[in-house]
């Protein structure tokens, strides 16, 4: 026994040794939340703090102020058609995060690798597919794509809106292959509760946008930024909205590149076969069953900024529009659009923290259920719960006291800070409601159960504020305020109802899969 014993400890030492990250199944639920939320929350920031120095560049071309709100509308209304290239990049990530997951937690190591090969080819179909749609797909009856329609529909057919739209799209279609593939190699790492290279990749490409955003909108023109006066060479084109759109394709693409290789590093291909990347169904289709879900509640939430943005300067053009006293109709959708987008930037960096603390929920929950601890379960959610609900009732504090001072710093036009200012003063109320949505939906996630996710985000970002439009439309046109107001209700009422039904499903999937002999 003492001669196996010295045999085994040296390999269960040097295993020790090697073992990289946290073990999400056993270190301490606190350490563990505060460990992936972190770099996960940190990188997150970075990634929106990087759409928010797009939008502030747009907010400056071609010049600051009201002149400025066709090119900001623009990138506003792109945000849909982009975050639907994401919705299929994360949905795929967070379907592979959760069974890769799973399999370690069961230490089944070629299940894991299996996955991610299946996951592969699932991603290399779909971003294939979305591209061609993008850019070669024909639209019944009329000239052009279906982004073009897009465009023209969401902006009354203002054909300035449309070209400004469409400079700025076409450049990030080329790069959805490429980041709808790379989503694999991020669910590796987040499976694994490395989170801190996604943090570092997006710091970094932030402050390179940085620096190449007024060089490629620019060019050797001219220009300045809070009073600070720059003139770069003149050989340097002038690009406008499109060099966002540039800087955009290769910052990201610097970013996939560094992910990819630190993910093949961390040993799940070891022992990879070919004939694992050959469709094997029993495996693609819950690759399939995971990802399309998650992929849904991403473009959920897509078609609720969309609608919005549709929403938002309809009413914003009705009679009784407070707006419509120094601008024209379409010069007052154009503001509300800016304004709302410009908004829900601010709203987002304040959830960040939470947006964090459901991605390590997400792979704690996922990789506790494989190893069949359901104590942890329990733990990593509950304390997730609370933390949330914490870190937003701080969050609501700060973003309704600069609810007017935060907009400022993007547009200072004031019909476009005037409907900045009315979002945040009321969504600042409504970011615990997004906590309980967030953390509910994330444990679920990770118990592989994506439809609850899907389900709650359709009402609460589409069905919902639709027929909150309806309402103010003929009971109170023109009134953002009121809008506001519902939409609000919409959200408190998804994350109450969230809040109720998940410990009864957890309870009902812990039965069923703990009752579920181990492969």
């Amino acid at each position: 026994m003492t001669a196996k014993a010295n045999k085994t400890w040296p390999e269960a030492a040097s295993t020790a040794a090697k073992r990289r990250g946290p073990d999400l199944t056993q270190d301490p639920i606190g350490r563990l939340l505060i460990m992936l939320a972190l770099p996960a929350g940190i990188g997150f920031f970075f990634m929106i703090a990087y759409n928010l120095v797009d939008t502030i560049w747009a907010n400056q071309y071609p010049v600051a102020g009201e002149a400025a709100n066709a090119t900001g509308a623009a990138l506003a209304r792109s945000f849909g058609p982009f975050f639907l290239m994401q919705a299929f990049s994360i949905g795929l990530m967070q379907g592979t995060t959760a069974l890769v997951a799973n399999a370690l937690g069961g230490k089944d190591q070629d299940r894991a690798r299996h996955i991610v090969a299946q996951a592969m080819i699932a991603g290399v179909l779909v971003g294939i597919s979305l591209f061609l749609f993008a850019v070669a797909f024909p639209v019944p009856g009329r000239e052009g794509t279906v982004l073009a329609l897009y465009y023209d529909v969401l902006s009354g057919g203002n054909a300035e809106a449309v070209r400004l739209g469409l400079a700025y799209i076409y450049p990030i279609v080329f790069l959805a292959p490429v980041l709808i593939v790379i989503s694999v190699f991020n669910a590796i790492l987040s499976a694994k509760g490395d989170f801190t290279t996604f943090g570092i990749v997006q710091v970094v490409a932030f402050f390179a946008n940085l620096i190449l955003d007024p060089i490629l909108v620019f060019g050797g023109t001219p220009f300045s930024l809070y009073g600070l006066s720059v003139d770069l060479p003149n050989f340097l084109p002038e690009l406008g909205v499109a060099g966002l759109a540039w800087a955009t394709v290769f910052t990201q693409l610097a970013g996939a590149a560094v992910v990819m290789i630190v993910a093949l590093r961390t040993g799940i291909f070891e022992g990879l076969k070919l004939r694992e990347f050959v469709p094997f169904w029993p495996l693609l289709s819950q690759v399939i069953g995971q990802g399309v879900p998650a992929a849904v509640n991403m473009l959920l939430i897509a078609g609720g900024f969309i609608s919005i943005q549709f929403f938002v300067p309809e009413i914003a053009k009705q009679a009784g529009s407070v707006l419509l006293a120094t601008m024209s109709p379409a010069e007052a959708g154009e503001a509300a659009v800016n304004g709302y987008m410009n908004a829900a930037r601010i709203e987002q960096l304040l959830l960040l923290p939470v947006i964090g603390l459901e991605l390590a929920l997400i792979s704690i929950v996922g990789n506790n259920l494989g190893a069949r601890k359901e104590e942890r379960i329990w733990r990593a959610y509950r304390l997730a719960l609370v933390s949330a609900l914490v870190i937003t009732l701080i969050g609501m504090v700060i973003q309704f006291a600069g609810h007017s001072l935060f907009p400022s710093w993007i547009n200072r036009s004031d019909e476009t800070l005037q409907v900045s200012s009315g979002m945040l003063s009321v969504s600042a109320f409504l970011l615990p409601a997004f906590a309980l949505v967030f953390m509910n939906s994330g444990t679920l996630q990770g118990m592989k159960r994506p439809l609850f996710a899907m389900l709650i985000n359709c009402v609460r970002l589409v069905a919902g504020p639709f027929i909150v439009y309806l309402l103010v439309a003929r009971l109170a046109p023109g009134n953002l305020f009121a809008f506001w107001i519902g939409y609000g209700a919409v959200a408190w009422g998804c994350g109450l109802f969230a809040l109720w039904y998940t410990p009864g499903r957890m309870k009902r999937v812990i039965s069923r899969e703990f009752a579920t002999p181990t492969a």
